[in-house]
């Protein structure tokens, strides 16, 4: 009951991240997109805060420090993620972004010395041809939004492996609030390369809340609520679904769709995704 529990935490944190690839593309045409990663986080940090303050001010060091620690690839996974986006489609963003749950276990392995098997190994050729076929990368010039949002999906793909590692042993509440708090910081530091600027309307307001509320505070705590339940491979296989639901909510909410040789890069992705989470740790 408890893994069922764990599962249905992170399928809902899956569906809440794929409707954000399309808000953040209309997001960006009003507002700089570092500046909504500022906004989007303190807000999400005071929402957390104001509900569950007796249980982060009762944090320990070691937690404040890993959810500093882990809020770090998340800043820079969500950072690179929105600057590319605003040069690529939210197809593209969603698919690319999506590989993290291929490069996890390869940096679990390294990091956390976690097995490495044959079908990780299959699952990064696959991979790696999707990205091909996807970015046009042999037959076009490199689009700069792809090749951001690729750096974006190594940044998650530690921050999920830290999870993994910390949620296990730490309150994922608190864990959570302390990654977020320090995306704030970190956007502030980077805020005068980007500058600020925005034109309010009600779509962008609509946006901030849907991203703060949503799409931050409560998806991250269904994702460390729910890794902390399962072992990482039973996880990847359920965080496999968000470039899914992404592609989805791109094609209805923008209208996006993609050529026969992007379709084709996206199944390869979607396939490696599903065998690298079909695969049997010594935890599952």
């Amino acid at each position: 009951m408890q893994k069922k529990k764990s599962i249905g935490l992170i399928i809902t944190a899956t569906i809440l991240w794929g409707v954000t690839f399309p808000i953040m593309k209309i997001a960006v045409v009003s507002i700089s997109p570092v500046y909504l990663i500022f906004i989007r986080f303190a807000i999400a940090s005071i929402i957390l805060f104001i509900l569950f303050y007796k249980r982060i001010i009762s944090s320990s060091k070691g937690q404040i420090l890993s959810g500093i620690y882990i809020g770090v690839f998340l800043y820079f996974g969500y950072y690179f993620q929105i600057i590319g986006i605003v040069y690529t489609s939210a197809m593209h963003s969603t698919l690319i972004t999506g590989l993290y749950v291929v490069i996890s276990p390869i940096l679990a392995f390294f990091l956390l010395k976690e097995s490495l098997d044959k079908k990780v190994i299959i699952s990064l050729f696959l991979a790696l041809i999707g990205l091909i076929l996807i970015t046009g990368i042999l037959i076009t010039n490199v689009n700069i939004g792809d090749i951001l949002t690729l750096f974006s999906a190594i940044a998650y793909s530690f921050q999920v492996v830290y999870i993994d590692k910390y949620s296990k042993k730490y309150d994922p509440l608190a864990l959570t609030f302390f990654q977020i708090i320090m995306v704030v910081p970190l956007s502030l530091l980077f805020l005068p390369f980007s500058g600020i600027q925005v034109a309010w309307n009600n779509t962008l307001i609509f946006s901030i809340i849907y991203l703060s509320i949503f799409a931050t505070a409560l998806a991250l705590l269904l994702q460390n609520f729910g890794q902390q339940g399962l072992d990482s491979a039973t996880a990847s296989m359920v965080f496999a679904l968000e470039p899914v639901f992404g592609v989805i909510f791109s094609y209805f909410i923008l209208g996006e769709t993609m050529g026969p040789l992007q379709i084709l890069g996206g199944v390869f992705i979607v396939i490696a995704m599903i065998l690298v989470s079909s695969r049997k740790t010594k935890n599952s």
